[in-house]
Formats: structure tokens, sequence, C-alpha cells
């Protein structure tokens, strides 16, 4: 292990993802600031052989950490393990299946370091149903458009979308993710801090999302529709009255482009679906 601390730790949590594992970390260790990079993989009871690929990544790059459960865990119990052992001032998470444009994280970083007063940032995403591409050469084919941070609309919409970064200290202040929750543990800590922490909108794309028709939110958007809410009442400021009902009007539907309306969703899943089976 390096002696000097790393700038940025990124977590990746891994459970039968064997096929993306070299895709991941080829991704993250081409990063503009790799050398500043800690990598912390949490293998979560895979039953695929994600240690030894991450094991031969390990022999070249000594800053990446492997750790195993004895099973398997929520991923933001996989996160609080991660986090528990980061060394990197700012954090991100990245998917096993996600990619990144080479400078997002340095993007990111500078971001916050010009911003002290911030604690997050976060950009766009472009969206893809081609599995294993790099960012750039890959077909996009939606985007997770960011908008400009609004306190309120977060009750809504979970801004800062699938690739942020934080600060480590936001840890010590605020505790960790919630590990009970399996689909919104990452949204119901943005609602825990919003009223103490700044979020700083970087108005790029940065990063390329995978859009499987087996991630947890595809399979169950039930589950992840009861938990956001779950988290809405929770930490919605009594201060405003009465949490209202989300009317979705067509003009804030259409606001959002193509990100996280449900028909919009289903429709990207289905010719993921599609295509991954022809």
């Amino acid at each position: 292990m390096s002696v000097t601390p790393p700038q940025v730790t990124a977590i990746v949590s891994t459970y039968n993802a064997e096929r993306w594992m070299r895709g991941c970390l080829e991704d993250l260790l081409a990063q503009t600031l790799a050398e500043q990079l800690e990598i912390i993989v949490v293998d979560s009871a895979s039953t695929q052989n994600e240690r030894a690929i991450v094991g031969a990544f390990q022999r070249q790059h000594p800053r990446l950490v492997y750790l195993r459960t004895p099973q398997r865990e929520t991923l933001y119990a996989a996160w609080n393990r991660a986090i528990r052992l980061a060394r990197g001032r700012y954090l991100t998470n990245a998917n096993t299946d996600d990619r990144h444009a080479p400078e997002a994280l340095a993007t990111l970083v500078r971001a916050l370091d010009r911003h002290p007063q911030a604690g997050v940032a976060y950009a766009s995403t472009g969206t893809t149903c081609t599995p294993y591409g790099r960012f750039g050469e890959t077909p996009v084919t939606g985007q997770f458009k960011a908008r400009r941070f609004d306190r309120r609309r977060l009750f809504w919409d979970c801004l800062p979308g699938p690739q942020p970064m934080w600060r480590r200290e936001l840890h010590d202040r605020f505790g960790l993710f919630d590990g009970s929750l399996a689909s919104a543990g990452d949204y119901e800590f943005w609602l825990r801090i919003s009223d103490e922490v700044r979020f700083l909108h970087v108005p790029q794309v940065l990063g390329l999302v995978y859009q499987s028709p087996e991630t947890l939110s595809a399979k169950d958007c039930e589950l992840s529709r009861r938990e956001a809410e779950l988290a809405r009442d929770r930490h919605w400021p009594k201060a405003w009255g009465p949490r209202p009902a989300d009317p979705k009007p067509l003009l804030r539907r259409l606001s959002r482009g193509d990100t996280y309306r449900s028909w919009a969703r289903a429709l990207r899943e289905k010719l993921c679906l599609r295509k991954s089976s022809s």
C-alpha cells in the first residue's frame, strides 16, 4: 500500500459480475488521476471468480484493495465496508458495468476543490444498450441529464444520478448509508444531508451507464418506489408542511428528458433485452 494517501477512493461492489470486472478496473485505471486513485472492490459473496481478476490487477496497482464478505449483503452495506477502509479525501461509486470519460474523476475533484463549501458534485451520464463498451466509443441511446440542484426537486428526482463524487468527511458528520435499504440507500443519504450540504452541478456528460434489464431497479420497480417514498417521508422538512403527492405535470416530465420516467426506462429496457437476446 502506498504511503501517500490517495485523492479519490472508488467503491466497487460486485456480485456475480465476473464478465464486467476487467472492463471496470481498466476503465478506472485509465482515469487521468489514476496515480491518485484508490479502488476498493467489495465482493459480496459472489459465486463467480472476480477475485482472480482483481488479484491480477493488484500485482500492478498497489492501491487496489479486495475485500470478500462471507455472505451476500445489500449494495449499501458493501459500500459502508469500503467507506470504513477508504483513505481518499473524496469518494465515488463505480458500478461494474458503468464507464467514465477519462477525465471524469479529475473534473469532479477540480469542482469540489474550487468550491470547498460544496460536499457533493455530479454531472450528466449517457445511457446505452450496448454492453462492454467504452465511453466515447459506444452508441448512446439516452441520457441522465443532470439538473442544477434544487432541494425541493430532490424530493422528486435523485439529482446526483448514478456517478456522483462526495467528500469522505460527510460520513463523519452524517453517518453511513442505510444498509437496510436495497435500492434507495444513496437517495436516502442525499436527502438526509441536503439541508446542510451544498450540491454542485457540473454541466458536462462524464459517464456512461449500461441499461441492463438485470438491475435491481429494473427487476423490482415496486421495491425501488417504496424505498424512495420511505426516504422522502423520513426527511421531508416539517416546516414545508404536509408532503404533497407528486402530480408529475407534463412540463416537468418533459423537462427531465428521458431520464427517470418510468415509460422511457421501460422502453429502453425492452430494447436492451431484445438486443441482448438477438
